[in-house]
């Protein structure tokens, strides 16, 4: 029987069909008999492909509702306040915590002493591990508002707190010492203490009153 009696066979299996097409496309490799019947292989493999193609359609219809679905949780999540914090609120207090750039109003306390050189080096050189070893027994305001920061610094924040805590209203430093502990209190999650704090700013404490400000509208 012929390859072409047999391709006649209208219960030939589809492998079976494949196979015989296949080797007659071998034998005649005439152009016009391959694109005759390379056409009615892929006219038999028409239903799979469609098949495939709707399969795909799902598959990417379902990663896009996945993925929508996704990034609607996410934008929850960050606008909500109380599954994923305050985002904005987070953002002022990496902002104003940052200590790398402070720059000292003053190089001596209240008593006239200077502060020592190499203690500023240290800071300015960003080396607050040692700051904190040079300053382990430090009284005098300077040394230990350096102290403080180089805590907030290392994400020491419970360190920095105790050390903000122990400034008198009237030493040197105190102004920034109080602002320093009122940003850590906030972040530390006493909010009703950080909010009070907060508003007892005024236009005349210039930035920290428009930071104050600031912080003030993301616990609205």
């Amino acid at each position: 029987m012929s390859i072409r009696q047999q391709l006649a066979d209208p219960h030939l299996p589809p492998e079976e069909e494949d196979r015989l097409i296949g080797a007659f496309i071998r034998q005649h490799g005439r152009d016009e008999l391959r694109a005759r019947y390379e056409e009615k292989y892929r006219q038999l493999r028409q239903p799979a492909t469609v098949k495939s193609q709707s399969m795909a359609k799902v598959r990417r219809l379902y990663f896009f509702l996945s993925g929508a679905a996704v990034c609607g949780l996410l934008v929850f999540l960050y606008t909500s306040p109380t599954v994923f914090g305050n985002g904005r609120q987070d953002r002022l207090l990496a902002q104003y915590l940052t200590v790398a750039d402070h720059y000292t109003p003053t190089s001596r306390d209240t008593d006239g002493t200077l502060l020592s050189t190499d203690l500023y080096a240290n800071f300015r050189a960003q080396r607050y591990q040692a700051v904190v070893d040079q300053t382990a027994t430090a009284t005098d305001p300077a040394a230990r508002y350096y102290r403080a920061l180089a805590f907030i610094a290392l994400n020491q924040f419970a360190q920095a707190i105790t050390v903000l805590q122990h400034f008198s209203p009237a030493e040197e430093f105190a102004a920034d010492a109080n602002w320093y502990l009122t940003l850590l209190l906030l972040q530390d999650g006493e909010t009703a203490t950080a909010r009070t704090r907060l508003q007892t700013y005024t236009p005349e404490d210039g930035l920290h009153y428009r930071q104050a400000q600031a912080l003030l509208k993301t616990l609205e």
